[in-house]
């Protein structure tokens, strides 16, 4: 039929934060296109591995855009002033701070 789409279903390899953040972009845009999204993760289960995660500012301009900023906020704490912030998984305590200025 003339004008009508086929669905087709999109494949992202990889669980990280680039896959998932592909897979929300993908739903979030184009949810009435009726794709199909599966994400492949290697591993049986998400665990602390020591990796921390850096957002800049096109990342958190994303999460804003995907309707996460709010959550997002609640787990980064107040950002004013600060270039670098380290801190611990399990309870959110600060461990460093590095200022904007510095």
């Amino acid at each position: 039929m003339a004008g009508q789409r086929e669905s087709f279903t999109v494949a992202i390899i990889g669980g990280g934060i680039g896959g998932l953040f592909a897979a929300l972009s993908l739903h979030h845009h184009c949810a009435a296109l009726g794709i199909t999204i599966n994400v492949y993760e290697q591993t049986s289960e998400y665990k602390e591995i020591g990796a921390g995660v850096g957002i800049g500012i096109n990342a958190a301009q994303l999460i804003h855009k995907l309707g996460l900023g709010e959550a997002a906020n609640k787990i980064a704490g107040d950002r004013n002033g600060v270039w670098l912030a380290f801190r611990r998984s399990d309870n959110g305590a600060e461990i460093v701070t590095v200022p904007v200025n510095d």
